[in-house]
């Protein structure tokens, strides 16, 4: 049940703007009822077929009898304004139908007719002075109920909220609700007796008026009210619209300046069967100006079911979500009765039976709703009450984790653990939970150790406990948890100009243009970090490398280019460095000549010899101080000593070289070795002797085959060339050689005492000329002619025989 003395303020459905609510519409057929058929109809839930009603007194407008347009009371419709209440009773100190909308008129005052004694009893003894009351309507009425309880709804409006009207001691309209029967308290002081419910919340029965709504709980409204502008203390206004002060919410569903959220009354404990009388009472207070009204909700004057309070959260007793509340229909049910609970569908807007049907006299609930039932005690009374359930929701979704780098390798970062909250509440109101965070599931279960700082928590990794409690009841929690991850910091070291030697796949080694695989260098950047963990990508500048964005392919080809690689954790994509670097196409060595022949005189006829290979290297390039040559020999055996190398295959030999410039960069040439063995043995001596048959001195000699002999003693297949000469002169110089070496003829001169002549024996190499062998190897002895003795005589020797 909703209760006045609670006053619990309930939200306004928004306005539909340019609509407003009808009053005393002549195509309504209520605006034709009796005061009495309004309240029968109208008012009481149901109708009346739990109660006997009778009007007593009728106090209006006197002009408005017989003229709908000055009645002072009446039917209203929301006609679809998105007033509060869908259609209910006006009763105003003007002219009823002056409360349709919009708010565009500087103020109603319509009429002049009586006030009320006990309105003005009520308002003289609040505010401690006495003031008449003018243009009061009044509702007087008795009823008998087989039910013991009754409430209702309203609304209160006034003209009187323009200019701070409502803080001036004698402009005060109010409004009271009296009843008085067995049972009741008679505290209202008036004439009529009995209580007046429509009070302020907290209050000692203090009147509902266009000040006390004002009204701060502490203060004491004998001693002056806190009216220094239109919002103070507790204020049940919390939406004004006043002409004066802000035009864009003029067009409003009612004329009033000012208007409360819907207020309810406490239950009324009545006697079933009894009768009671009942005065609704409004009026204006010194004046006849700036008009006021009540609306009362149609149907809101329920008799017979009492549900009890609402459980709400503003009342600070919804239940937790997860829990149930039992709503008990029995207490005025007698035995035959029968029972019909429904639930307000938000969406059609219309109350809807359960499916399926719900027919005890007690409900479960775990949704928060708006429900209502029907009891039927077979009597002709169907009672009926509404109550509104709220749960304390306070769920706890657990969030992502929350990962940064440790940028100083310190081991601890700045983590704000708030940004977590809107994910972990989800579409929960903020202003409903309290989020807390915690190191341990007992903490937050507990809430002790609450962590603080937490929107600049310094902390290593770690498991975060949050516990989400309702703002309203602490007991109504969920706790959740996540981890704050410290990845290792990322670093990209710069690898350095990263050099690729010029290549003939697009068919010119020289060009300057080659393909470059970047993986290459995914090693020297990480230097010495696990690749498991970090990926490394390729950009063309720092800005997509930064935004990871528009990655190169790892093999690229390019002339050369500057290039951004970004370093990133695999655990942490935030986490990353980027280094900017440059290739560089580098070319190949430029050879001279290749092969180039390298030749040595052999000292001996092996035909092996040493050479000092870095000879040839400034016949192979051109760049040879900036360069590396690294030899091999025919077999492909490295040459470890390059300046002492002895060839290994006899005369002729080809050495593989390869050319290396700084870049690293190559290419193969040749080196063709040649040993020259032409040196002649000293103990090589060809000796020809010949008959002086003239004993002249001189004989011819055939040594012709003296070439054969010579060119034996060499290496097979080297190519030389032997000739002869009778001087040490002549063979040096290569004049005068002997040409017919089968029929030379020896050189008196040059033949000695002996008769012999020395010939000299040169040996050139067809290829090194610069080797030579000489020597006198071949000797010609001039023999002498026997000289026969004629002087011999004959011999003569007998035979023996």
């Amino acid at each position: 049940m909703k209760r006045l003395l609670l006053l619990l303020v309930l939200p306004f459905t928004t306005f539909t703007l340019s609509q407003s609510i009808s009053v005393n519409d002549p195509a309504d057929p209520e605006t034709n009822f009796t005061a009495e058929e309004l309240i029968q109809n109208v008012l009481i839930s149901g109708g009346s077929s739990c109660a006997e009603i009778e009007l007593l007194n009728l106090q209006e407008n006197p002009a408005g009898v017989g003229n709908i347009n000055q009645r002072s009371w009446g039917y209203f419709d929301a006609n679809g304004s998105g007033f509060p209440f869908d259609e209910g009773i006006i009763l105003s100190s003007g002219f009823a139908v002056t409360a349709e909308g919009p708010n565009s008129a500087a103020g109603n005052s319509d009429g002049n007719w009586m006030g009320d004694a006990d309105l003005q009893t009520i308002l003289d003894n609040l505010y401690g002075t006495t003031i008449t009351t003018n243009d009061a309507t009044v509702f007087e009425f008795s009823f008998s109920s087989s039910t013991d309880t009754a409430d209702f709804e309203f609304i209160f409006a006034s003209e009187e909220y323009e200019n701070q009207f409502e803080c001036d001691d004698q402009f005060r309209d109010g409004f009271a609700f009296l009843i008085a029967g067995p049972g009741i308290p008679n505290d209202s002081g008036t004439a009529f007796g009995g209580t007046n419910i429509a009070a302020i919340p907290g209050s000692a029965n203090i009147a509902v008026s266009t000040a006390t709504i004002h009204l701060d709980p502490g203060d004491d409204p004998t001693n002056g009210f806190l009216c220094g502008g239109e919002i103070l203390g507790d204020n049940y206004f919390p939406e004004f619209y006043v002409s004066n002060s802000n035009d864009n919410l003029n067009d409003v569903p009612i004329e009033f300046d000012g208007l409360t959220t819907v207020l309810t009354t406490t239950t009324v404990n009545i006697v079933p069967n009894e009768t009671y009388r009942l005065k609704l009472v409004i009026g204006d207070r010194q004046d006849s100006g700036f008009d006021s009204a009540v609306f009362l909700n149609g149907g809101s004057l329920s008799l017979g079911v009492d549900l009890g309070d609402d459980f709400t959260i503003a009342g600070n007793n919804a239940a937790c979500d997860g829990e149930t509340i039992t709503l008990d229909a029995t207490d005025n049910a007698t035995a035959g009765s029968t029972f019909e609970w429904q639930f307000f569908n938000t969406t059609s807007g219309v109350y809807e039976p359960f499916v399926p049907a719900e027919t005890g006299g007690t409900l479960d609930v775990m949704v928060t709703g708006d429900y209502r039932v029907f009891v039927d005690n077979g009597t002709g009374c169907v009672g009926e009450d509404s109550i509104i359930v709220e749960f304390n929701a306070a769920t706890a979704t657990q969030p992502m984790n929350i990962s940064l780098c440790d940028q100083l390798n310190d081991g601890t970062e700045i983590f704000d653990l708030d940004s977590t909250i809107p994910e972990i509440i989800g579409t929960q109101d903020p202003a409903t939970v309290i989020v807390t965070f915690y190191l341990s599931e007992n903490d937050a279960d507990m809430a002790t150790n609450e962590l603080t700082m937490t929107n600049a928590y310094d902390s290593g990794s770690d498991v975060i406990w949050v516990r989400v409690e309702s703002a309203f009841d602490d007991m109504c929690f969920a706790t959740t948890n996540f981890e704050i991850i410290l990845d290792q910091s990322t670093m990209a070291t710069d690898p350095g100009t990263f050099f690729v030697c010029d290549d003939a796949a697009d068919g010119d080694d020289t060009n300057g243009s080659t393909t470059f695989d970047l993986s290459i260098l995914n090693n020297p950047i990480l230097d010495g970090q696990d690749p498991a963990d970090f990926t490394v990508s390729y950009h063309n500048n720092p800005a997509d490398a930064t935004g990871n964005v528009n990655p190169l392919p790892v093999i690229i080809v390019s002339t050369g280019q500057e290039v951004t690689a970004r370093v990133e954790n695999n655990l942490n994509p935030d986490c990353f460095a980027i280094v900017t670097f440059d290739i560089e196409v580098a070319p190949l060595p430029v050879i001279l000549n290749t092969p180039v022949l390298l030749t040595q005189c052999d000292d001996d006829t092996d035909g092996f010899s040493l050479f000092n290979l870095r000879q040839a290297e400034p016949l192979l390039s051109s760049d040879f101080g900036n360069e590396t040559f690294t030899y091999s020999d025919a077999g492909g055996t490295p040459i470890v000593d390059p300046i002492n190398y002895t060839n290994q295959i006899v005369n002729n030999e080809t050495v593989n070289v390869t050319v290396t410039t700084v870049n690293g960069c190559f290419r193969q040439a040749q080196i063709d070795l040649e040993v020259d063995t032409s040196q002649i043995p000293p103990d090589f001596l060809l000796e020809y002797t010949e008959c002086d048959t003239d004993s002249d001195g001189v004989a011819v000699f055939d040594f012709s085959d003296a070439t054969a002999q010579v060119l034996a003693i060499f290496p097979a297949g080297q190519m030389l060339t032997v000739t002869y000469y009778e001087t040490l002169q002549e063979a040096q110089t290569e004049v005068n050689p002997i040409t017919d070496i089968g029929t030379y003829a020896n050189n008196l001169s040059l033949t000695d005492t002996n008769g012999v002549q020395g010939i000299w024996v040169r040996v050139d190499g067809d290829t090194a000329n610069d080797c030579l062998g000489l020597g006198v190897h071949i000797e010609l002895t001039v023999s002498p002619n026997p000289v026969l003795n004629t002087d011999v005589t004959d011999l003569v020797e007998c035979s023996p025989i």
